[in-house]
């Protein structure tokens, strides 16, 4: 049987879960490789997670291999006009070979609720998070900045159709994914 990885949305999560997701985020390793590197504090993060509760401009979802957490994936900045969205991760230290599969899942989602391209970026510093959306996820260079590259995928192309995507992570794990589609589209 394969393992179960979960992709579950933060308006999901109970406080315990949202803070434990919180000290990830706080975790040297993940917070020395953000973009904002400061600590964010409990009240602060309690108050955002409820307040995307309403949001359909950003989408957060826990990552968790057999109910554990590993990580966070992210939609923000989502345009349903555009059909475009900023695409985002953090994982602890151990999940390397789980992020490439939770972010094809992130295509996934974006792809249910109708978007055609992702953008992300990253610090130039952070030599494995370029090399990883480059060459692992295919992701294309759009520009640079002294501290950052940029980067952005079109996933309306045959290799990354939803089912495609699947296939890819069902060869490795049995796949779930919890979030409010009805929030983003209206079937």
């Amino acid at each position: 049987m394969l393992p179960k990885l979960s992709i579950v949305d933060f308006s999901y999560l109970d406080k315990t879960q949202l803070l434990e997701i919180l000290s990830l985020r706080n975790s040297d390793y993940v917070r020395n490789r953000m973009a904002t590197s400061d600590e964010i504090l409990e009240d602060t993060h309690l108050l955002f997670c409820k307040n995307l509760k309403q949001r359909t401009d950003a989408l957060f979802c826990g990552v968790y291999l057999e109910n554990k957490l590993v990580g966070v994936i992210d939609l923000k900045a989502i345009d349903l006009n555009t059909k475009t969205y900023e695409s985002g991760c953090y994982f602890c230290k151990d999940s390397k070979n789980i992020t490439y599969f939770a972010n094809l899942a992130a295509f996934i989602i974006a792809k249910e609720i109708g978007l055609t391209k992702a953008n992300c970026y990253v610090k130039k510093d952070n030599i494995q998070a370029v090399l990883f959306n480059t060459m692992k996820l295919r992701y294309k260079t759009t520009k640079e900045t002294d501290e950052f590259y940029y980067f952005e995928k079109d996933l309306d192309t045959p290799k990354n159709s939803i089912e495609n995507l699947k296939a890819k992570i069902s060869s490795s794990f049995e796949l779930f994914i919890n979030f409010n589609k009805s929030k983003y589209v209206n079937d």
